[in-house]
């Protein structure tokens, strides 16, 4: 029998194979296919099945075609094997299986198809990669502040702990302000801590208080707010022994005035500088910023009580069973009170003024506005954040920045709206208004027209209207026409503390500081307003201080340091306030010596022992050049200075007065040696005649008229003080 037919012993006919089966020629009976093969009637040969089908049973006569999701890479397949995850076959009899992230059709270019995945078996990339969720058959980039696993949907994004989402439909999820509070994950019972409530868990629940660290809600059980309390009672108990012991007080003052003010002056110079930091950092947490790292992080939280929050130190939301303590109640806390304290004060001093009329009382007044010095920034910053509203989820939600319990554009809103503008006429603006107001009173007194600087500043000393109102104190420590600097101070600090807050993201905030911080810097170190030149030193560091800080935090929001040297650069910073606070007592008494020093020589100068007058005088030049000395008026003798010893020939003796700052020429005729010295102590080339009137050993400012020696008389100058010309007296 010929291939594909058989016959059996005894048989006369050649029968064909059936299909499934074959045979060779002269087979006395046909062989079955085995699987993965086929084969037709009268086949002397079983075939393999093509590529995408198999055949999993003997004797076939066809090959199935694979499934979609399902491929045959070789022929005479038994069998087709699922594509592996991440591949997909779209359609049956599938040869090899494609790659999700490479080949799906269903996205537009290749970033959009490395978001897709796929399950084994997979006959479309119908799955999201990780990082990625499915909504409406399109694979988006997983919020901020979340999880999105393989496979992830709309509805099973996952908040990550320290994270809210408003709903399970929403997609963005935010960061929660009190981390603490937000559990994250998909709970049962919600995302919230036990003890918070409300959206993104920033409402603590009935007999729960925010604590100072600010992350989450404690029960008002809790006592670890007491060390916050315990600063402030230990403050209270400070100023009631005060005033207790307010004799013995003064009488140490006035023993040390000198050292003691300018420990003061430099102390409140590193308040300042160190409350712009404290809140600058806290302001630029709320909007994004990155947490500095230790050890600075450390040091300033020790100074967090120089912000003079009141609000964060005590639990003021235990004393409300009904609801939470929100930003209105901390407003109306902040804000009353100075108010209440500020109505009191002033009816003191109108019954003080009647009671005694010919005595100032505003000297409680002058108390009452240094100790709102202390806190203004921080109620100005609260008034500030009352109007900023946060959206959430396209709009669909909106809630006060600085206070999520509070629902934008409510009635209680519209409240605290309007509240906050009448409080920021009050605080921020009318404040430093109203203290310079209360200064230009005394304007006359502090910069005298026409009269140069040093003789101001002495005779500011002594000033008897200035010696009868406190509130001169802002200025006296300023050159005579820097008088308002303290306004100045005033406002810069609002700018770096309070208008800040208007700002809602991380770069526009680092602009504003940035810009504010070194324009105010050049200001300060191009004005010296400080009569103590150590002083406008010490100020001016504090201001770098600042301007470094602010550049320090950019460093870390733009990711530019970490590990190590972020550890190092923090370190650095630390030490740097760390030396500022030194500085504060630092080399104090040797300067204050050094200041008396100068001082009794200036009272010297003025009167020596001989009981002759001295002439001061400002900045004048004659013909010659180089040398500094004075001249006594009336002197006997020839008169010489020199500029190496500051000295001057009366009657073949040497008198030393180095307090003068030109030379001039006895009356005997002798040469003379001057170059001009400070700009701002001209008087228009004219030289102060002072009187031989003392009080106490200090000049009293008074002038008396003296013919010059040109014989023309004294000149008039502004306000009717007499002057005489430098060049005249030789």
């Amino acid at each position: 029998c010929d291939s594909g037919t058989y016959s059996a012993a005894g048989r006369r006919n050649c029968s064909s194979c059936d299909s499934g089966a074959y045979s060779n020629a002269g087979a006395a009976a046909c062989t079955a296919c085995d699987s993965g093969t086929y084969s037709d009637a009268g086949a002397a040969a079983c075939t393999k099945c093509d590529l995408g089908r198999y055949q999993d049973k003997n004797r076939s006569e066809g090959c199935v075609d694979c499934d979609a999701g399902k491929y045959a890479g070789h022929t005479g397949s038994t069998r087709c094997d699922p594509c592996s995850a991440g591949y997909y076959a779209s359609s049956s009899r599938a040869q090899t299986c494609l790659k999700c992230s490479s080949d799906w059709e269903g996205a537009a270019d290749a970033e959009m198809r490395a978001r897709y995945h796929s399950v084994e078996g997979a006959s479309a990339c119908n799955r999201c990669a990780d990082g990625y969720y499915m909504h409406s058959g399109d694979c988006d980039v997983c919020p901020n502040n979340a999880e999105c696993c393989d496979g992830a949907t709309l509805q099973s994004i996952t908040p990550l702990p320290g994270s809210y989402r408003f709903t399970n439909t929403s997609k963005r999820v935010y960061a929660c302000p009190m981390v603490g509070n937000c559990l994250g994950g998909i709970r049962p019972q919600g995302q919230c801590l036990e003890g918070s409530e409300g959206p993104l868990c920033a409402i603590c629940s009935s007999e729960f208080f925010m604590h100072s660290s600010g992350e989450q809600c404690e029960p008002c059980g809790d006592t670890s707010f007491l060390a916050s309390g315990l600063v402030l009672l230990a403050v209270s108990v400070a100023v009631i022994i005060a005033v207790w012991r307010r004799t013995c007080l003064v009488a140490f003052y006035h023993a040390r005035k000198e050292q003691l003010d300018a420990i003061g002056q430099r102390a409140n110079s590193f308040f300042v500088t160190m409350q712009i930091l404290l809140i600058y950092q806290h302001t630029r947490i709320q909007v994004g910023g990155t947490q500095v790292p230790s050890p600075y992080d450390d040091f300033l939280e020790m100074l967090e009580p120089l912000t003079f929050d009141f609000v964060t130190w005590v639990p003021l939301e235990c004393m409300f069973n009904d609801r939470s303590f929100d930003h209105l109640d901390a407003l109306l806390f902040e804000t009353l009170v100075p108010l209440g304290l500020f109505a009191l004060t002033l009816l003191h001093t109108v019954v003080q003024r009647r009671m005694h009329p010919g005595k100032d009382p505003s000297r409680p007044m002058a108390l009452y506005v240094q100790a709102l010095f202390l806190v203004l920034p921080v109620i100005s910053q609260r008034i500030t954040k009352s109007f900023s509203c946060s959206f959430y989820d396209g709009r669909r939600f909106a809630f006060l920045s600085a206070g999520p319990s509070i629902e934008c554009y409510s009635d209680r809103y519209w409240f605290m709206y309007a509240y906050g503008v009448c409080m920021m006429l009050i605080f921020p603006i009318g404040t430093p208004l109203a203290m310079l107001t209360m200064l230009a009173k005394y304007r006359e007194h502090l910069n005298p027209v026409g009269m140069p600087e040093s003789v101001v500043v002495q005779r500011r000393k002594n000033d008897p209207v200035l010696v009868e109102a406190p509130i001169v104190s802002f200025a006296i420590i300023f050159r005579p026409k820097w008088w308002w600097w303290e306004c100045y101070n005033m406002v810069r600090r609002l700018m770096l503390t309070c208008m800040v807050a208007l700002y809602d993201t991380l770069p526009s905030t680092t602009v504003f500081m940035v810009a504010v911080s070194i324009v105010t810097l050049v200001f300060e170190r191009e004005a010296k307003p400080y009569i103590d030149p150590f002083l406008s030193v010490f100020t001016y560091l504090a201001a770098w201080q600042i301007l470094l800080f602010i550049l320090y935090c950019l460093l870390i929001d733009a990711n530019f340091t970490d590990g190590s040297q972020s550890v190092i650069i923090s370190s650095i910073c630390m030490l740097t306030n760390v030396f500022l606070c030194l500085v504060v007592f630092f080399d104090t008494r040797d300067h204050v010596a050094k200041r008396k020093r100068q001082t009794a020589r200036m009272q010297a100068g003025v009167l020596d022992e001989g009981g002759f007058e001295l002439n001061s005088v400002y900045s004048a030049s004659d013909n010659g050049g180089g040398g500094k000395a004075t001249q006594r008026v009336g002197d006997r003798g020839d008169g010489e200075a020199a500029e190496g010893s500051g000295m001057d020939r009366m009657g073949g003796g040497l008198m030393h007065n180095p307090m003068t700052t030109a030379a001039q020429a006895g009356h005997g005729g002798g040469p003379t040696d001057s170059k001009p010295d400070r700009e701002d102590e001209r008087a228009g080339g004219r030289v102060l005649k002072e009187s031989n009137s003392h009080h106490g050993g200090i000049h009293d400012g008074h002038y008396e008229d003296e013919p010059s020696s040109n014989g023309q008389g004294p000149e008039v100058g502004e306000g009717g003080e007499r002057w005489l010309d430098p060049k005249n007296l030789v």
